[in-house]
């Protein structure tokens, strides 16, 4: 399966789309949702290690978390604080 990831737009924060989202909804195998919810505790604790240096993360350059397909959606996680 590939991985999608939908939602419903809150506001537009730029001209080349990036958009805040008031609700994402991923429609994924239970393989990719265990990878996904995998990375998001990798990053979490990447976070807690480097403190501010921390920058971000994408889940299709995480090698070591099995292969990702190129046409599933890429999840990304930034610094929020």
């Amino acid at each position: 399966m590939k991985a999608k990831a939908f939602g419903y737009a809150k506001k537009r924060l730029s001209e080349e789309g990036l958009l805040a989202m008031s609700e994402v909804s991923f429609v994924a195998s239970p393989a990719e949702l265990k990878r996904i919810a995998a990375f998001l505790v990798k990053c979490a604790e990447d976070m807690e290690r480097h403190g501010p240096k921390f920058g971000h993360n994408h889940l299709s350059a995480e090698k070591d978390l099995h292969p990702w397909s190129k046409d599933s959606v890429d999840v990304i996680v930034a610094r929020g604080d």
